[in-house]
């Protein structure tokens, strides 16, 4: 079977940064996000088809300061993903192509951070709960042998992920700079799918710097992920891409994102970009920085 994961191939659009907020500070995100890949990989057997996806993923996310005496907060992606494959298959007698489109909720992230350090070095710990909202099973279910064409809204598994994040303004006030690296165990708490796909634990990493001037960040960003051991199924691989942040005032900031895969193992490679609008309370300098998150 043809296994299309869409989560594999949208980024986590939305990750706190390495400052984590005060008491009650808030920040709420509306994004559109989208992707295009420019080769397709069958996830099961790693050979290239000439299929192709194109992904799309609205979601909502925030953060909330939850602690008086010392930064916690609490932090919420909720999505909704749309993939659409068109595809050939030997049951088209005249060799024309087909299309497939699936629409369904995605992965519900809620994650906790607390600060470690306050200075000029800014250090944070998180812990991420990801939860299917969806039933692969139900994917296609009704249209016999077409049904694996459809694309998968995610893994359909919990997963675990712990991180550490590090922080720091640069000189004269130019920008900021950021890191995560952290530990994502793979559970084999599949949510309605019954499958023997056993995905494993990996690294994920994360690298932001910005530079600012005026209204205007300009964000450079590397993402990445790899496998502790070679597997057929688990993806691995690193994006690299950018964006910027327009603060337009009265705590409202306009996000863009432009990402590509440089490498990528059991997943396609291609182009991501997307628009949010975000919203901030109270606001100051730091609160925006670092969310706009390829």
């Amino acid at each position: 079977m043809a296994l299309t994961v869409l989560a594999t191939s949208l980024p986590n659009t939305a990750t706190a940064g390495a400052w984590t907020r005060t008491f009650l500070d808030t920040y709420v995100k509306a994004s559109a996000d989208f992707y295009r890949a420019t080769s397709y990989v069958d996830p099961q057997t790693g050979q290239t088809h000439d299929d192709d996806f194109f992904g799309q993923q609205y979601s909502v996310y925030g953060e909330l300061g939850l602690v008086r005496a010392w930064p916690v907060q609490v932090s919420m992606l909720l999505p909704m993903t749309i993939g659409r494959r068109s595809f050939t298959t030997a049951q088209f007698a005249d060799g024309g192509r087909g299309f497939a489109t699936a629409i369904h909720p995605g992965d519900l992230r809620t994650s906790l951070q607390v600060a470690v350090l306050r200075q000029s070095l800014q250090l944070s710990v998180q812990a991420e709960v990801k939860v299917p909202l969806y039933a692969n099973d139900d994917v296609g279910n009704k249209l016999g042998s077409y049904r694996e064409f459809f694309p998968l809204p995610g893994d359909g598994q919990v997963d675990l992920t712990a991180r550490l994040l590090a922080g720091a303004s640069l000189p004269q006030g130019i920008g900021w700079i950021e890191g995560s690296v952290g530990y994502r165990a793979r559970t084999e708490a599949f949510v309605g799918w019954d499958t023997d796909i056993a995905f494993v634990d990996g690294l994920p990493f994360e690298f932001r710097v910005g530079f600012s001037k005026g209204p205007l960040t300009g964000i450079v960003a590397i993402d990445g992920m790899k496998n502790l051991r070679s597997d057929p199924y688990t993806r691995e691989g690193i994006a690299i891409g950018g964006g910027a942040v327009l603060v337009l005032g009265r705590g409202l900031s306009l996000e863009t994102r432009l990402q590509g895969e440089v490498w990528a193992n059991n997943a396609p490679q291609g182009l991501s970009f997307g628009l949010g609008l975000s919203a901030q309370a109270p606001s100051n300098r730091w609160t925006w920085r670092s969310r706009m998150k390829p």
